[in-house]
């Protein structure tokens, strides 16, 4: 099958099937007429009652959210697949990236991560395309888990070792005052930090191997003491935002999260 095949589907719900539950979530309605048949005081048996509405509307807030989300993406197909071809916009490849950055909060989408990589390893032509397409929908985003996705597939390109890639440099767009806009900023500081700090790392390891890459063309393959000591600095400097990548309350128990975690713990070991 080609990378332009449209037979790949999202792992994540449909937006169907997320209102399909979000219309059988069972509101609990309040009636005082049956409060006494247990023999159990009015305001315990009101008490449990408004505990169950209180669950029953937060379900059905969160798969709000989630149907919300998926149409999002979905929405964000249909304007790539009806848009047209220029330099910088690629159709498949933009698809691949809405699919690759969903709003599904459970898991990562590695099939299309690994159809994103395939088109730069195909051709370095496709790389500015991938980064218009990665950059816009970064830049619209105030959703966290959107973010990370993104951050997390920038990880990704940066790990293939392509020649093209060595020459990105800083990344093109900006999340170091990343604020998620869909819940309070009470519960969601955690993400947001976590983010930000991701992406201080990303932003600087680019910029590192985009130095370290132009060095290399200019002195070619000759051993220079002073650039072996720049290197050095800055890979100190780069152990350091990456230490500075802790997930704290919440944040810590998402599997996104972890999956991230993961993938930084091996990089201690590859810088």
């Amino acid at each position: 099958m080609g990378l332009g095949a449209d037979a790949d589907l999202d792992p994540s719900p449909t937006a169907n099937h997320v209102l399909l539950l979000l219309s059988n979530i069972p509101i609990p309605i309040t009636s005082h007429t049956e409060s006494n048949t247990n023999n159990k005081p009015t305001n315990t048996i009101e008490k449990q009652e408004d505990q169950g509405l209180t669950r029953s509307r937060a379900a059905a807030m969160r798969l709000w959210k989630r149907a919300s989300g998926a149409l999002k993406d979905q929405n964000s197909i249909w304007q790539a697949q009806f848009s047209r071809r220029t330099a910088l916009r690629h159709p498949d490849i933009q698809k691949a990236v809405i699919r690759a950055t969903a709003h599904y909060h459970l898991s990562f989408d590695r099939r299309n991560i690994d159809r994103v990589c395939e088109w730069i390893r195909i051709s370095p032509c496709n790389l500015r395309p991938v980064l218009w397409s990665l950059s816009n929908r970064m830049h619209k985003t105030r959703n966290w888990v959107v973010a990370l996705k993104g951050l997390y597939l920038m990880h990704n390109i940066t790990n293939s070792r392509l020649h093209c890639v060595r020459h990105i440099g800083r990344l093109p767009f900006d999340l170091s005052g990343f604020s998620d806009g869909q819940g309070r900023q009470a519960k969601m500081w955690p993400f947001n930090a976590f983010i930000r700090a991701y992406y201080s790392f990303l932003d600087q390891k680019s910029a590192v191997i985009c130095q370290q890459a132009e060095e290399k063309s200019v002195d070619g393959e000759g051993f220079s003491i002073r650039h072996e000591l720049m290197h050095l600095l800055r890979l100190q400097s780069l152990i350091d935002l990456l230490m500075q990548i802790r997930p704290q309350a919440t944040a810590a128990f998402m599997p996104l999260v972890l999956d991230v975690m993961d993938g930084l713990i091996i990089e201690i070991y590859d810088l």
